[in-house]
């Protein structure tokens, strides 16, 4: 998902403007991403709430690092998917119904 999220931004991105402050330093990057809605809603959204779903993923990989690392009480592996999607549903992502 976030390989596709990161396509989509590459493919809508039309053009990006550089320009220097007054005093000629420092840099300001402007993206304008254009999509043609509905049809491209997904996309859309994907490119829109990119850093929420990036955010989603680091926190549950620090969830699944540390019970590699320090040990888990899952009896088993329905109880692990459980804890992970009750996690998802936690962070109110809307792409979890």
């Amino acid at each position: 998902m976030l390989h596709r999220a990161i396509s989509i931004i590459a493919y809508h991105v039309l053009r990006i403007n550089i320009e220097k402050n007054e005093k000629g330093e420092g840099v300001l990057m402007q993206i304008v991403l254009k999509f043609n809605l509905p049809g491209d809603k997904d996309d859309e959204t994907l490119a829109r709430r990119g850093k929420e779903f990036w955010k989603c993923l680091f926190e549950l990989n620090k969830d699944v690092l540390s019970w590699i690392r320090h040990g888990h009480n899952f009896k088993s592996a329905d109880d692990l998917l459980v804890e992970m999607r009750d996690r998802l549903v936690e962070m109110d992502l809307d792409c979890v119904e």
